[in-house]
Parts: structure tokens; sequence; C-alpha cells
């Protein structure tokens, strides 16, 4: 039976097998092949990179558009793989509303796969067509995972839609086993002016999530 200095070595070996080769093969490498094999390895890990001045969102789920529902605030994940400095949020309004205001919002996650507390929320955005953000930020973002939203309220005759994504996420957990219904995100009902600082605990999966976009400053 192992016991619990066993424990150590596993988690080592389970390290080393995350980069992709052992000791022992590095021994093999030819000595002309080393210069390369050093440039590439400093390049780092196969994870997400973002690049000063573009813009990056979800991933995951077909590129879609969603007539939003007046004061529900919808979020979904966003995972966040390298420190970078954040300028910009806003959402792509492909058709305007009448009326109302439009947020947007950012949520940390609160550690158990669920949104928790806010990181930006925006003024209130106009619900004309075209990018709505808000500019002049300066948001640290560590690695992690995030949620990204926005509620539309404050609407007399028609609501905005704004570009979203669709279809399962792996962060997004159901209510029911039988359900079986897509899951993108998670709403909140009843959000009449900007979005709240804690995201609430009620459950509710949404089968749909905006397109919230992050403008890269720095890294």
């Amino acid at each position: 039976m192992a016991g619990k200095q066993d424990i150590a070595f596993a988690a080592a070996e389970h390290e080393r097998k995350g980069l992709g080769f052992s000791t022992s093969r590095l021994q093999k490498t030819a000595t002309a092949d080393i210069d390369n094999l050093i440039k590439y390895l400093r390049i780092g890990p196969a994870m997400a990179r973002y690049r000063t001045g573009l813009y990056y969102g979800p991933d995951g789920g077909a590129i879609g558009t969603q007539l939003l529902v007046e004061d529900a605030l919808v979020v979904g994940p966003l995972m966040w793989e390298q420190f970078a400095v954040i300028e910009e949020i806003g959402i792509d309004v492909t058709t305007a509303g009448t009326e109302g205001n439009l947020y947007t919002v950012l949520y940390a996650d609160r550690g158990d796969g669920y949104p928790g507390e806010a990181v930006h929320v925006s003024a209130a955005l106009a619900v004309t067509a075209g990018f709505k953000s808000t500019t002049g930020l300066e948001i640290e973002l560590p690695p992690g995972l995030y949620w990204a939203g926005v509620v539309c309220n404050q609407v007399t005759t028609t609501v905005a839609t704004v570009r979203s994504v669709t279809g399962n996420s792996r962060f997004v957990g159901e209510t029911a086993g039988a359900n079986d219904v897509l899951l993108a995100g998670y709403s909140q009902a009843a959000v009449t002016g900007a979005p709240p600082t804690n995201f609430t605990d009620t459950v509710t999966p949404s089968a749909f999530a905006p397109r919230l976009l992050m403008k890269v400053k720095s890294t």
C-alpha cells in the first residue's frame, strides 16, 4: 500500500507529464536542436494569449444575436488565461432598442463556478446600433474564470438585440438532470437599474450569453 510520501512523487510526475516530455527524453535530443528547443520552451505552454490593442471575449458556442428581455441580467463564462490590463469593455448592439438603458458588467467567479462580485459595472449605455462600450478603463485582470453580461431596462416598447454566444458551456450547471436544454450562462430577473455588486444566489440557466468584448491595453 502506498504511503503519504508517495503523493509528492505522484504530484511531481503529474507535473512532468503536463510539460510533455521527460528528462530521459531530453538526453536523446540532438545537440543541434537545443537552441530551437529552448526558444520554443520559452514561449510557454499552450494557453490563451492576448495581443495589445485587440478585443477578446467568450470562446466556444456559435456566435449569433439575441433579443434581450427587459430587466433580465444575463452573464456567461469568460475564461481569462493571462494577466492583462483592460482599457475598454463593450457589447455590439445589432438591432437598436426604441429606448432604455443598457449596462455591461463583469463578475469574478466566487470560487465555486458561479458569478460573484462585480469587477466592472458600466454607466448606462445607449441602445442605438453599434459597439457600445466604456473606454478609459485601467482594469488589471489576473487569470481566472469571469462572468460577462448585460442588462437592458427602462424600456417602453422594444428591447435591444445584442451579439451573443449560444451552446453548452462546461462552466454552466443544470438545475435538474432531465432538463436537456442549452446552457450558455445564468440570468437574474428584476434588475431595473445598474447590475448589482453581487450576482443572485438563485440559479437560473440561460440558453445564450452576451458576447462581451474587452480591449487589451497591455500584458
